[in-house]
């Protein structure tokens, strides 16, 4: 019994997946977006129909990244017992159905981009605040509210650094891109291209995984001093106390 206990009171780990694929697309965007890193822009330069396809789609598919982020931390905010919206668009959208949805957004938009370029950016469809975009964000995030995957300890591990991932990966694209030639791979072809994103996309995951890993690994000894020494303290209801008063 006390095993199922401490077993409930662990967090599923839908959402801690949900949470390191948008990380994932985080940095998608970062790379492939034209203004940036611009992967889009030279796969377009490569003369390849597949390769410019691709990127495309991948900066399409990746834009939801921001708005589903928005959806997670409200879902976290309401009260479970409130959730009357979630049990109602569950009922009516069945999780496979709300994947679709997404994904078949995500190659119109990117299909309407290749026809009228100008769409591109703040103004056009493929953008945060894009009615399609927030559709998509929204579909996205709906199978995974409804995808059942009990606490898993790897996916919840992987998962505690995509904030500090979020904060750090631009870095470490930059330092990357400043000693290797990253514009050429995306020209070369498809192939090139994939691989090239593949490996700017992992290594960026691992390498500032690592550093907020070693992060945690210094300061929680030094918060756990800090809040032993400190005369004042902060009791999970937020109320200022002092030290040896109860």
């Amino acid at each position: 019994m006390e095993k199922k206990t401490v077993q409930s009171n662990k967090r599923k780990s839908n959402i801690e997946l949900l949470r390191i694929i948008c990380t994932l697309m985080v940095i998608t965007l970062h790379i492939q977006n034209p203004a940036l890193l611009g992967g889009v822009k030279y796969a377009r330069e490569s003369g390849s129909f597949f390769n410019e396809a691709i990127t495309s789609w991948l900066f399409c598919m990746s834009i939801i990244a921001v708005d589903v982020f928005i959806l997670i931390s409200g879902y976290f905010m309401i009260n479970s017992s409130k959730r009357k919206l979630e049990k109602v668009v569950n009922s009516l959208i069945e999780k496979y159905t709300s994947i679709l949805t997404s994904l078949g957004i995500s190659i119109l938009t990117c299909a309407v981009s290749f026809v009228f370029p100008k769409l591109w950016g703040t103004n056009g469809i493929i953008a945060y605040n894009s009615v399609l975009v927030i559709i998509q964000a929204a579909a996205f995030f709906n199978f995974f509210i409804q995808l059942d995957l009990r606490y898993n300890a790897v996916i919840n591990f992987l998962a505690k650094a995509s904030f500090g991932v979020f904060l750090l990966h631009m870095a470490v694209i930059r330092v990357v891109s400043a000693h290797f030639d990253i514009h050429m791979y995306f020209q070369k072809g498809t192939v090139s291209a994939l691989l090239c994103y593949l490996a700017l996309l992992f290594s960026s995951y691992i390498v500032c995984m690592l550093f907020d890993s070693l992060a945690r690994f210094v300061m929680t000894p030094v918060s756990k001093l800090w809040s032993q020494t400190k005369l004042f303290s902060y009791d999970t209801g937020f109320t200022l106390t002092k030290k040896g008063n109860s």
